[in-house]
Parts: structure tokens; C-alpha cells; sequence
């Protein structure tokens, strides 16, 4: 297991952004966080990655997390699929273009990798 939150909550003073919230992830397994506006989705995402800090629960992570920024945060001389597999070319993971392309299909992105 990757990620394992139990009943984490958020507060901003008396506001509750969220609250019980339970979810394991397992390696290589995609979570897709949706929801409106100010739910509470971007906090949940920065108190996974050690941004910010839970009012209350129990977070274990076994591994490393990363983050893809909600806004362009690519190196814009470079293409999508070249953003995507630089830091895995960098610590010299295997099969990197492969997991790449299985990750751009996974994520219907597929048709964007040279941009």
C-alpha cells in the first residue's frame, strides 16, 4: 500500500472542508479526485504532499508522492511526453517510455503527448 488516509479532516477556523475521509491507494493505482469549486480537492492534494497540515486523522504513505501542478507548470521548450518522463529519465527508472504511454492511454492524454 502507497497512500492509507484515515478520517482526515481539514479545517479552516470553524469551516470544515472536509472530514472522515477514508481511502487506501495501492502503487501504480490513479486516484481521481472531482468535485466543485472549494470542496476542498487542491487542500487534500497539498496535505498528501506535506504542504499543509490535517486538523485531525492518521496519513500513512509508504514511498514518494508526486504532484502535477493544476496549472502549466511544464518547461515549455520541451513536449508533454518529454515534461513527463524527465524525472524518471534523471533517476534512470526502467521502461520509462512504455509506462509513460500506458499512463498518457490510462489518462485519455494520449492524443496531447507532443504538445
Amino acid at each position: 500500500m502507497l497512500i492509507e488516509a484515515i478520517d482526515l479532516a481539514k479545517n479552516f477556523g470553524k469551516e470544515k472542508l472536509f472530514n472522515n475521509l477514508c481511502f487506501t491507494l495501492d502503487r501504480y493505482q490513479i486516484l481521481k479526485i472531482t468535485g466543485p469549486s472549494g470542496v476542498g480537492k487542491s487542500t487534500l492534494i497539498r496535505c498528501l504532499c506535506k504542504l499543509e497540515s490535517l486538523s485531525s486523522g492518521t496519513l500513512n504513505i509508504n514511498g514518494a508522492i508526486g504532484l502535477v501542478f493544476q496549472y502549466f507548470q511544464l518547461f515549455p521548450h520541451m513536449s508533454v511526453y518529454e515534461n513527463l518522463i524527465l524525472a524518471a529519465k534523471y533517476h534512470r527508472l526502467a521502461n520509462v517510455e512504455q509506462k509513460a504511454d500506458k499512463l498518457l492511454a490510462d489518462l485519455e492524454l494520449s492524443e496531447k503527448k507532443d504538445f
